[in-house]
């Protein structure tokens, strides 16, 4: 069957002063046919690992999760569509 899927990103920066959950920070609807596959691009924006501290100042965090799939990174989620987004560690 043809469908329309939400592919998301989010981003969760490795910092003491990051939010606890990873924010919405890319996503792109894709049209497929049945049995199909496409390469997406999502662009994200260049302060992925930038995090504001409690006294209002940038911090940059020197590494971040990403989670990218049908849906945000938790558990209800992963248990509702039968599946967890992929999850990456990547550095600056």
């Amino acid at each position: 069957m043809d469908a329309e899927e939400i592919v998301q990103v989010y981003v969760k920066a490795d910092s003491k002063d990051a939010p606890r959950n990873p924010r919405l920070s890319g996503f792109r609807r894709v049209a497929l046919k049945a049995g199909e596959e496409k390469r997406v691009i999502i662009p994200l924006d260049h302060d992925l690992f930038t995090v504001i501290d409690n006294e209002g100042h940038k911090v940059q965090a020197q590494s971040a999760a990403l989670y990218i799939g049908g849906s945000q990174p938790d558990e209800r989620s992963a248990q509702l569509l039968g599946k967890a987004p992929l999850s990456l560690k990547i550095g600056r």
